[in-house]
């Protein structure tokens, strides 16, 4: 009531307010403009705003105020009378304008209401439907929804049993599309022998409108065919045509058990006809009960009236008192006349829970009767328990699967998490804000780097013509810090039709695959370590599937055979083409008595061919796996290529039969000379003092002595080599003089054989920049040579000649001469020609260390022969640099030494004794031991200025020796010498680390002695 109260107001003051501003504008501006001229028709303005604004009233409100305005100059005393009657006309033309108007602004005025009435009516009309088709919608999304959490298959379908929707359980059961089983494609799946029955079924269904259910038999996905309950409905539409709802209950595993439930039937039947509804009426003045029969079943009594104190035998305590307690309520006038009480009897030994509902009958305000009804609610109750324990085991289900759901309104931005779903994003369900603002936060939970994969498939499954599903794995940042690896999948609901067609809902779940990824990540990088580790092999890897003769091959195909993988057919056939025809047999064999007995490693080496042709060893390895029957089911192996390592092994067996030949002739050239030198001895002995033939004795000991010696240096001089630590001792030399000395010493063997020699060396040749002792070394070798394989009474020639550049010395023979594929073989380490002689053969290493000797100085060493029989040449040519006064030393005097005081330790009686009489013979003091303790006590007790030892003795050895020498008192005074046979850069190091001053070889030359202490007792007072 108020508020049209003041509207009506308000409509007036604006009448009022416009005739006010007209009226002021008027007076005040136009009046004086015009002269004191009066235009009162000016008013029609505000009459027509009130007119427009608030109707005939305030218009008309308007008009009488513009009157009373446009009249009031004329009553003033000084208006002029000769103008009123014309005021008067204008007057009255304003008040006659002014109710024309108002009364077209009210037609206006009203046809307007009517416009906004009929559009509001409109309004709600177009809301009414939308709302309808919302919930049209919402209806069919909802049973959709349910359609899919029913067990069950639900379906639609036209009059004539034509299929119009099948719910996703129909592709879950039977593994067929639900799109392409509409309409009568549904029928592929019924057993063919169903047909007939499903046919007669509707047919009679159809004629009378009514429903039909029956058994049927529909094909699994796993191919199996499981009985169905088929139940449908008739539904008419408005226009009257039949349509069947209706459902498929798997009923296969009902029958299965139908035997084992058979014998409790009557008794779950007994106990569904208890669950019918019995009825009561109490009539309360008296507490008389009448009941119905089944309520005399439910309640246990067997008469069907009774006293409600009957029943309290059999009710337990407290819900006698509080049925009775309801009673008394209902009985009240004050209070709602209805009951609904639970009732819990012993009835025939079993408690049996009831429902009490009833209403109070009032006659004359007085209540007279409750009426109503007793329910059996003992196996809803059990079911409601079962239900129960089922959706517990739900919950527990979902909570094993870490599964969540969430729902977003897209049209009020709404987000709706399940508790579940907030625990996957780190989100407080007590705290967690409202719907709208949850979306941001979920939005800043994900990951930034996975947000843009997240949208653009979300936006792809809005799309109308997109799939209307999502799903993407992705990452979610917890508050903590902390990530998890998420799916999340999405479902659009749409609404409308194409082109209206848009998106209203997602819909999805969230499930926590963090484990799962963790897991996968470790397989990947397990999988990545495999392809690595089958890269970092040298060779073939395959995996041969037995039963589908399929090999899978990496890329190490190519390195070994040139072929890449993807090149080649992927059955065993074709690599059993590509083994050598003569091995292909003996491989399958190989396999198939492995496989025969069980085994479970498979090896085998045969040749293969290359992509280019040529043939390759290759060393199969393989592991077998056999399943649960025995048969052999994969053969997982590598394939190496072992040409180069056959080579290798080739060349060791040649090497070692080199080797075996070397020690042989080693063996046979150091006898050679111990042969003579052991005559000599006894000759030295049974001679007596003959002077002549002592002295022809002691010329076979030195000169065989000193053949053994060049031989131990050649051994020694190749092992520098293969140390690569030879070193060339470079001074000036005179080629001549290097020649005539490398004469003087194989002299003798020529002078032997009876040979003639002839030498041309010139003796004004300028001098050279070289190492004398390796150049007469090569010399000596190749006229050893020469005379070796030259027979006697033979010609041998050397010549040498020195020009501006080089130094060339060529050593001709008449001697067997070298087959041509042998020339460049003989300076091979150990290698020999099979002359027929072994005689004349040697060790096989003259060549190749004279060789290895030319190249160390710049120069080379080549052979040539114009066949066997006919003699060879060997022509040394070096680099000639010439020798400059001031690289040649002045030569320096050895200083005498004076007599010292020795102990020599040696292990070896004959070597100890011998080096002491030599030293002896030299002016020395010289006490010999024969171990390392004895050393260590004659040093002390004499004190010796100089001390010899062997590193080899037995017990406490020469290191050991040096070292408790220079612990004693004064021991750092004494020069130490080491004496072994092994000469090599770490021996002198090891003898030097344990206090040695000098290190020396054997076997010592006799002539250097004195140089050697020299040099040690030198070396010893400089420290």
């Amino acid at each position: 009531m108020q508020r049209p109260f003041l509207q009506t107001v308000l409509h007036y003051g604006v009448a009022l307010v416009a005739v006010a501003v007209i009226y002021v504008v008027h007076e005040g501006v136009i009046a004086p403009l015009t002269g004191g001229g009066r235009t009162p028709l000016i008013y029609l303005l505000a009459v027509a705003l009130a007119a427009a604004y608030g109707g005939a009233g305030p218009g008309l409100a308007a008009v009488a105020l513009a009157l009373v305005c446009a009249a009031l100059p004329l009553l003033l005393p000084q208006a002029a009378h000769d103008g009123v009657f014309l005021e008067l006309v204008r007057v009255a033309l304003l008040g006659t304008c002014g109710v024309i108007i108002v009364f077209l602004f009210e037609r206006l005025h009203l046809a307007r209401e009517r416009d906004l009435i009929a559009t509001g009516r409109l309004d709600r009309e177009l809301q009414s439907r939308r709302a309808a088709e919302r919930a049209l919608q919402a209806s069919r999304e909802q049973f959709e929804t349910m359609a899919a959490a029913v067990p069950d298959i639900l379906f639609t379908a036209s009059a004539k049993g034509g299929m119009e929707y099948l719910n996703p359980r129909w592709t879950e059961i039977t593994g067929l599309s639900c799109a392409l089983c509409l309409g009568s494609g549904w029928r592929a799946a019924l057993h063919a022998d169903d047909l007939p029955q499903v046919d007669a079924a509707l047919l009679a269904a159809q004629r009378a409108a009514a429903p039909y259910e029956l058994r049927v038999r529909l094909r699994s996905a796993s191919g199996v065919f499981r009985v169905f309950l088929l139940r449908a409905l008739p539904l008419r539409d408005p226009q009257g045509e039949v349509r069947w709802f209706g459902s498929m209950t798997d009923l296969d595993d009902l029958e299965q058990a139908r035997a084992a439930l058979r014998a409790s039937e009557e008794h779950l039947q007994s106990a569904l006809d208890a669950a019918e509804m019995g009825t009561f009426s109490l009539d309360l003045p008296t507490e008389q009960l009448a009941l119905s029969a089944r309520a005399m079943t439910m309640l246990g009594v067997d008469r069907p009236a009774a006293t409600l104190a009957a029943l309290r035998a059999q009710a337990l305590p407290g819900d006698w008192w509080r049925l009775k307690r309801a009673f008394a309520r209902a009985a009240d006038p004050a209070r709602r006349a209805r009951i609904r009480e639970h009732l819990r009897l012993h009835v025939n030994g079993a408690e049996r829970a009831l429902l009490v509902s009833g209403a109070v009958t009032r006659v004359g305000g007085q209540v007279q009767r409750i009426a109503g009804i007793v329910l059996d609610e003992t196996a809803m109750r059990a079911v409601a328990t079962r239900i129960e324990h089922a959706q517990s085991g739900l919950r527990l289900a979902l909570e094993a699967t870490q599964l969540g759901t969430w729902d977003y309104d897209l049209a009020s931005e709404q987000l709706v998490l399940s508790p579940r779903a907030a625990a996957i994003c780190g989100i407080d369900a007590g705290s967690a804000p409202g719907p709208a603002a949850l979306r941001d936060l979920v939005v800043e939970r994900i990951h930034a780097g996975d947000r843009e994969r997240l949208r653009a498939a979300a936006s792809a499954a809005l799309d109308p013509r997109g799939p209307a599903r999502f799903e993407v794995e992705h990452r979610v940042v917890l508050p903590d810090g902390s990530v998890r690896w998420v799916v999340t999948t999405g479902q659009v609901a749409f609404r409308g039709e194409a082109p209206q067609r848009r998106a209203a809902r997602l819909s999805g779940t969230l499930l926590d695959v963090t484990e799962r990824r963790r897991a996968l990540d470790a397989v990947n990088a397990s999988e990545e370590r495999f392809r690595l580790a089958a890269e970092a092999v040298d060779g073939l890897i395959y995996d041969w599937d037995l039963a589908s003769d399929t090999v899978e091959r990496t890329r190490g195909l190519e390195s070994l055979l040139g072929w890449r993988p993807d090149e080649v057919a992927i059955h065993s056939g074709w690599w059993r083409a590509q083994i050598h025809p003569d091995d292909v047999a003996l491989w399958q064999a190989q396999l198939d008595a492995v496989i025969a007995r069980r085994g479970s490693r498979f090896d085998a080496e045969y040749r293969a061919r290359h992509r280019d042709g040529h043939w390759c060893a290759v060393y199969d390895r393989a592991l077998i796996v056999y399943g649960p029957d025995g048969a052999a089911l994969r053969i997982v192996g590598c394939v190496q290529d072992v040409t180069a390592q056959r080579a290798i092994d080739q060349a060791l067996r040649e090497a070692d039969a080199s080797k075996n030949r070397f020690l042989a002739q080693l063996a046979h050239e150091l006898r050679t000379p111990l042969a003579p030198m052991r005559n000599a001895v006894a000759l030295l002995a049974s001679d007596g003092g003959h002077a002549e033939a002592r002295q022809r004795h002691l010329g076979v000991l030195e000169r065989q002595l000193a053949h053994a010696a060049r031989l131990v240096d050649d051994l020694l001089d190749i092992s520098r080599i293969a140390g690569n630590k030879l070193e060339l001792k470079r001074e000036s030399a005179g080629i001549a003089e290097l020649v005539r000395s490398a004469v003087e010493t194989v002299r003798p063997l020529i002078d032997e054989r009876r040979q003639q020699l002839e030498v041309t060396a010139p003796d004004d040749a300028p001098r050279a920049w070289l190492d004398p002792v390796r150049v007469r070394q090569v010399v000596i070798n190749l006229l050893t040579n020469a005379s070796k394989f030259t027979p006697a009474g033979g010609r041998i020639a050397l010549s040498a000649a020195v020009d501006a550049d080089r130094i060339v010395v060529r050593v001709t023979d008449s001697g067997v001469g070298i087959p041509a594929d042998a020339i460049e073989r003989i300076f091979t380490m150990f290698s020999q020609l099979d002359h027929g002689d072994d005689a004349r053969s040697g060790l096989g290493i003259g060549l190749a260390l004279s060789r290895t000797l030319v190249a160390l100085h710049g120069g080379s060493l080549r052979a040539s022969s114009d066949g066997v029989g006919r003699g060879a040449t060997f022509e040394i040519e070096l680099p000639f640099v010439a020798a400059e006064a001031a690289r040649t030393p002045a030569p320096t005097a050895t200083p005498k030494l004076e007599p010292q005081r020795i102990v020599v330790a040696d292990d070896n009686t004959d070597s100890a004794e011998s080096l002491a009489a030599l030293l002896s013979i030299a002016g020395h003091s010289v006490f010999v031991a024969h171990d390392g303790a004895g050393a260590v006590r004659m040093a002390r007790a004499l004190q010796p200025t100089l001390a010899i030892l062997d590193l080899g003795m037995p017990g406490v050895d020469g290191f050991q020796a040096a070292r408790m020498i220079r612990d004693e008192p004064g021991g750092n005074a004494i020069t130490l010498i080491a004496l072994s046979g092994f000469g090599q850069p770490s021996d002198r190091e090891r003898s030097r680390a344990a206090g040695f001053d000098m290190h020396l070889v054997k076997p010592i030359d006799p002539a250097q002695i004195d140089a050697l202490l020299v040099q040690a007792v030198t070396l010893r007072s400089a420290a």
